[in-house]
């Protein structure tokens, strides 16, 4: 039984990760679909998810990203439900079927959201345990880290929470002039950001940058003229390397249009380039 759930809740994940690559890319994609899975019919968009330990998944419905709902791990529509009344940009899992969720919001349920990022309960309750410091910038972007610190982009900054939500004041906040879209941790342990900016710390970074564990900025990175137009996400390949996706056409002047591979020193895989 728990090895079927197991396929299931993959099957499901699988789903929904093809919906949204359809929906970032503009493909028409028909994936196979398990008729043991049930799923909801809905005229509103899938926009961000989150899976939990025990199968359910935290998303974002409405096309303007304004519905927080939880999805049963058999696919039917868990009864809770959510207005959030403004932009739900970020969803990142946390411990105890918990979820950190960002955004331009300033209030949950009634409650005043001074930072614009909530963690809720298991239940969609406020886990008022999480408290950070008041900040007006729109967040856009979360990540957990191995340690369990949280990368939290927004729109013009880049900052280090630890787990229970205060600053961590051993990283130094960076500066933008642009939203960060997306983090991913490289192998030595440096973070790399990718988003809609061209400058960091008012220095010229086209839309990536490597952050050492300190905050301070990696020279050693080599972006040189970075991308030509928006990042959306970043991810680490099997090699050791990133991938990169967006609506870019080049990467550094070559052309690569929309997804490219790069070393942990901004290097093109040219492998890759001249294979695809």
């Amino acid at each position: 039984m728990r090895k079927n759930l197991f396929l299931n809740k993959q099957k499901l994940i699988l789903f929904f990760l093809l919906i949204v690559s359809s929906y970032v890319f503009g493909q028409t994609i028909t994936p196979f679909l398990d008729p043991s899975v049930k799923f909801v019919k809905t005229m509103n968009s899938f926009n961000l998810l989150a899976e939990r330990t025990d199968g359910k998944v935290w998303f974002t419905a409405d096309k303007t990203k304004l519905k927080l709902q939880l999805l049963n791990e058999n696919g039917t529509l868990n009864s809770f439900s959510l207005d959030i009344h403004t932009n739900v940009n970020a969803l990142a899992s946390v411990a105890n079927n918990k979820v950190l969720v960002g955004g331009n919001f300033t209030s949950y349920n009634n409650t005043t959201v001074s930072a614009r990022i909530v963690r809720l309960n298991a239940d969609g309750s406020r886990d008022f345990d999480f408290s950070a410091s008041s900040n007006a910038n729109e967040v856009t972007a979360l990540y957990i880290l191995p340690n369990g610190k949280i990368m939290v982009g927004r729109n013009t900054q880049i900052q280090r929470l630890n787990e229970d939500g205060t600053t961590d004041t051993s990283f130094a906040t960076v500066t933008t002039n642009g939203k960060v879209n997306d983090f991913v941790v490289s192998s030595n342990d440096y973070v790399i950001a990718v988003g809609d900016f061209t400058t960091v710390n008012g220095n010229t970074k086209n839309r990536i940058v490597s952050i050492k564990p300190d905050g301070t900025i990696d020279t050693v990175f080599n972006m040189r003229t970075g991308f030509g137009a928006l990042v959306n996400k970043i991810r680490t390949s099997a090699d050791d390397k990133l991938y990169v996706v967006g609506n870019f056409a080049s990467y550094k002047g070559t052309t690569v249009n929309g997804i490219a591979k790069i070393d942990l020193n901004g290097n093109l895989d040219t492998a890759f380039h001249n294979t695809t």
